[in-house]
């Protein structure tokens, strides 16, 4: 389609300036920030610069004039909690990423969602957070599987978590 695909790590204000000034140099048609939802001022900046942008699944709930994409996070989270109910679990244990992400919410309420609609209670001591990568999931898992009556299925807010634990089960 005659277009090129440049990526750029920006975590600093001062890097968004130094990329907003090469994009508009370099005629960019548009720009993808992923998981960050930019400030106001640098929605300004790109407005002004003629460059659309697009947020793809941010960690907190982008407002009414944001473009956004975003997972089925609530669905995934309901429709691994309904397999595993499906499967004939009734003591289900979540493991959902930091309050602070939307994301992480949202998942936790579809799970909170499919046990309610099974007429399960959402038992709190199996609920855990943690940080999205391996070893957060791993943690939690462990002490699940420490506990006296143990789940008997594990939901996880992302494949990473999930990756922590099946090690935390092989362990």
């Amino acid at each position: 389609a005659n277009h090129s695909v440049v990526v750029t790590p920006v975590s600093t204000p001062g890097e968004f300036d130094r990329w907003l000034e090469l994009a508009a140099v370099r005629g960019t048609h548009g720009a993808l920030s992923l998981l960050t939802l930019p400030r106001s001022a640098e929605l300004r900046q790109l407005a002004a610069a003629g460059i659309p942008a697009v947020v793809i699944d941010p960690a907190e709930e982008p407002g009414a004039d944001v473009r956004s994409v975003g997972t089925t996070n609530w669905q995934g989270g309901l429709s691994a909690t309904r397999h595993l109910l499906e499967l004939g679990h009734t003591r289900i244990a979540a493991i959902a990423g930091p309050a602070t992400i939307w994301s992480s919410r949202a998942r936790l309420d579809g799970y909170r969602a499919a046990m309610l609609e099974a007429g399960l209670p959402a038992d709190e001591r199996l609920i855990r957070r943690a940080d999205f990568p391996v070893p957060g999931g791993q943690q939690q898992a462990a002490q699940l599987l420490a506990m006296s009556e143990r789940p008997t299925a594990i939901v996880a807010g992302s494949d990473a978590m999930a990756f922590g634990v099946l090690q935390a089960l092989r362990d």
